[in-house]
C-alpha cells in the first residue's frame, strides 16, 4: 500500500476565509503566509490587517517521516500554535491549530493522508 503524503491541507476555521480549504502540492517544501500577492496561504490585505505581509511560513523539514516547522518572519502580530506563541521557529505537527495575530485568521494545519 503506498502511504506517500500527497498534499498539505490548510482549514481556515475564522476570518475571511473561515470554513475554506486549501491545498498544496507536497512536493513544495516552503509554504509562506501573508498578505503579499505572491503568499501561498494568502491574506485579505484590506480587511485581514493584522496579518503581515509577509508573516511566516511552514517548512517540511523531512519527508520520511514526515516533519515540519513554522516560523514568525519577525511579524508585528505574532504567530501561535495551539495559543502558545510562537519564538522563530517551532514544530509544526499535522492537526495543529495556528492562528496569526492575538484576534487575528485561525487555520488548521494538516497533511493528505495523514
Amino acid at each position: 500500500m503506498d502511504n506517500r503524503i500527497e498534499r498539505f491541507v490548510i482549514k481556515h476555521t475564522t476570518g475571511t476565509k473561515a470554513s475554506q480549504v486549501e491545498e498544496f502540492d507536497f512536493t513544495k517544501s516552503v509554504l509562506t503566509i501573508g498578505r503579499a500577492a505572491g503568499s501561498d496561504i494568502q491574506f485579505d490585505p484590506e480587511h485581514e490587517v493584522i496579518v503581515s505581509r509577509e508573516h511566516g511560513k511552514i517548512e517540511k523539514v523531512s519527508q520520511d517521516p514526515p516533519k515540519f516547522t513554522i516560523t514568525d518572519n519577525n511579524s508585528r502580530n505574532g504567530i501561535f500554535v495551539n495559543k502558545v506563541r510562537v519564538k522563530g521557529t517551532v514544530d509544526l505537527n499535522p492537526g495543529d491549530e495556528v492562528q496569526l495575530g492575538q484576534n487575528g485568521p485561525v487555520f488548521v494545519f494538516d497533511i493528505f493522508p495523514r
